[in-house]
């Protein structure tokens, strides 16, 4: 049975934010996250640290940017009015809470690798993928058949 890309892209999940004793829900989208834009997003840290010259608010920006790709709802209002999720309210969101966004989210990333990994060792599975990359990358062919490989 096919896979069609975007029902993978499109899927959601909603988690609890705290900041100054408030708590708000954020829903993200797990599964934006590919090889491209983890490359953006390290280049973006070299050039932020490496180019004191560059355009510090065009760098923000492009941050931003990616931040409102993962980010696909919120409940943050301000006078009562939804706020959008766009480049603009993301630079002016006041820092506790896009830090809260980022641990709420980060803790949801977490705890998701942690619930795998566990799953993995009730299950008996002898191979993991790191495991077989390790043994690859040392010139050891991995023995594993390439069915665990998940």
């Amino acid at each position: 049975m096919p896979l069609d890309l975007d029902d993978v892209l499109n899927d959601v999940k909603w988690v609890p934010a705290q900041v100054g004793g408030h708590t708000f829900t954020v829903a993200y989208r797990p599964s934006v996250t590919s090889l491209r834009r983890q490359a953006q997003m390290a280049q973006m840290q070299r050039m932020m640290k490496d180019d004191a010259s560059a355009d510090e608010l065009e760098q923000m920006r492009s941050v931003a940017g990616i931040f409102c790709d993962v980010i696909a709802g919120w409940d943050l209002t301000r006078g009562g009015k939804p706020l959008a999720i766009d480049v603009e309210t993301v630079l002016d969101l006041p820092e506790p809470i896009y830090q809260a966004i980022m641990d709420a989210i980060t803790g949801d990333r977490q705890s998701q690798q942690e619930e795998k990994k566990a799953s993995k060792l009730t299950s008996g599975a002898t191979s993991t993928p790191e495991g077989n990359l390790a043994i690859a990358q040392n010139g050891i062919l991995p023995s594993a058949p390439r069915s665990t490989w998940a």
